[in-house]
């Protein structure tokens, strides 16, 4: 098995600011939550092209090929601007019904950035395991914890 560890900085990483997406229907449907995918989820076209691919791309499960790491594509929006210029994608098993830390992700952010989509890799290096329930959380860490958006998936 590779080591991806190394992998933490995110593989792709596309920022969505101040542009009329933020303010949308779209920004307070999903104010606070991450949709995931297995898939990249395109956010190019106008806003009911993206609710689509919004709606087709979100998963639950999130599956891997044979040993390779899980790829969690996601899109997060925020419940308020991180204030800072970096955010942690905090990992937990949620397996036993509680929120136990297995590791976190350092990522990229603009400051005033509402809508945040990108990918990370996860492996067994990382504590997720087969079958496991997770929560996926965007924490800034300006002063203390804030949880900005989170999602629940299994991994298969």
């Amino acid at each position: 098995m590779r080591n991806t560890s190394f992998w933490a900085p995110l593989v792709a990483i596309v920022l969505l600011t101040s542009s009329a997406l933020a303010a949308s229907a779209l920004q307070k449907k999903y104010r606070g939550q991450i949709v995931a995918s297995d898939q990249a989820i395109a956010m190019d076209g106008d806003e009911a092209a993206i609710a689509d691919a919004l709606k087709k791309g979100a998963k639950t499960t999130i599956e891997r090929s044979g040993s390779d790491p899980w790829t969690v594509h996601f899109v997060g929006f925020l419940s308020r601007k991180p204030g800072t210029d970096k955010l942690q994608l905090m990992i937990y098993d949620a397996s036993s019904g509680k929120r136990v830390y297995l590791t976190s992700k350092e990522i990229s952010v603009e400051k005033d950035a509402t809508i945040l989509a990108s990918s990370v890799e996860l492996s067994e290096d990382d504590g997720v395991k087969p079958g496991m329930k997770a929560e996926l959380v965007l924490a800034s860490f300006a002063g203390k914890q804030a949880d900005l958006a989170k999602v629940k998936l299994t991994f298969k």
